[in-house]
């Protein structure tokens, strides 16, 4: 029974190991209603009043070698001679040293749907010397960049 159980802690340990070292940039969308952290929370509010990309940086306090990086889509705002947008979807991939994003924005009738607004989470696992974002195939920018 030691055996069996020694020869299952080794295992988990060589696959835990091995796993960690073929880590992937991972995306996912962040509940943006979740979000906790007050500066966090006044960051987009204050972001909600303008149309655009954001990028920024979120540190855990204490982590300094927290890579997550967040960017905040917003088309809430209405805008005059203009059908209302909403957003489809993130992708990344970095290439040569550059964080390459693209996303997708629609045209819709509804002026407030649940996809006008949404924030990624995008978890870092090398470093970067250039990021390049792009709307619907078009190179474009980000309205702010920053950290927290």
């Amino acid at each position: 029974m030691k055996k069996l159980l020694a020869f299952l802690l080794l295992l988990l340990i060589a696959i835990s190991t091995g796993c960690s070292q073929d880590q992937e940039m991972s995306i996912h969308e962040v509940d943006i209603s979740s979000i906790k952290n007050e500066r966090f929370t006044l960051l987009l509010q204050a972001w909600e009043q303008k149309n655009g990309a954001y990028l920024f940086q979120y540190q855990q306090q204490g982590n300094k070698s927290d890579k997550d990086l967040y960017i905040f889509l917003n088309a809430s705002n209405e805008v005059k001679d203009s059908k209302p947008t909403y957003f489809e979807g993130l992708s990344a991939k970095v290439e040569a040293g550059t964080l390459i994003i693209k996303y997708t924005e629609k045209e819709t009738e509804q002026l407030y749907n649940d996809r006008n607004k949404v924030l990624y989470k995008i978890q870092m696992v090398e470093d970067i010397d250039r990021i390049s974002i792009y709307r619907n195939e078009q190179e474009t920018y980000f309205e702010v960049v920053g950290a927290l």
